[in-house]
C-alpha cells in the first residue's frame, strides 16, 4: 500500500465533474483498492456519489491511498488531478 497527501486547490472544491474524473482515473485499475482519506473516513475513489457526499471544499487536505496491482500508477494519476486543480 502506498499513499500521498493532496490538497484541493480548485475553487469549486469537489463536485460531480471532479468526482467523475477521479472515478475515470481509477477505473482501469479494477484490482487496486483506491481510497480518499478525509475527515476520519475512507471514501472509495470508485464511487462519485460517495466522493461528492464527503463535502470536500477548496483548501481541504486529504490522503490518497492505493493498494494492489498498479498502485503507483493510479496514485500518480489521481494525485496529478488534484495537483492541477482538475484542469479548472
Amino acid at each position: 500500500m502506498i499513499s500521498a497527501p493532496v490538497k484541493i486547490i480548485n475553487k469549486q472544491g469537489m463536485h460531480m465533474n471532479t468526482a467523475k474524473m477521479i472515478v475515470q482515473a481509477v477505473k482501469p485499475f479494477a484490482s487496486c483498492k483506491v481510497v480518499l482519506k478525509y475527515g476520519g473516513k475512507e471514501i472509495s475513489a470508485k464511487n462519485a456519489v460517495f466522493i461528492m457526499a464527503a463535502g470536500m471544499k477548496q483548501g481541504a487536505e486529504l490522503e490518497i491511498q492505493a493498494d494492489g496491482e498498479g498502485e503507483a500508477e493510479v496514485l500518480a494519476e489521481v494525485k496529478r488531478l488534484f495537483d492541477t486543480g482538475f484542469g479548472e
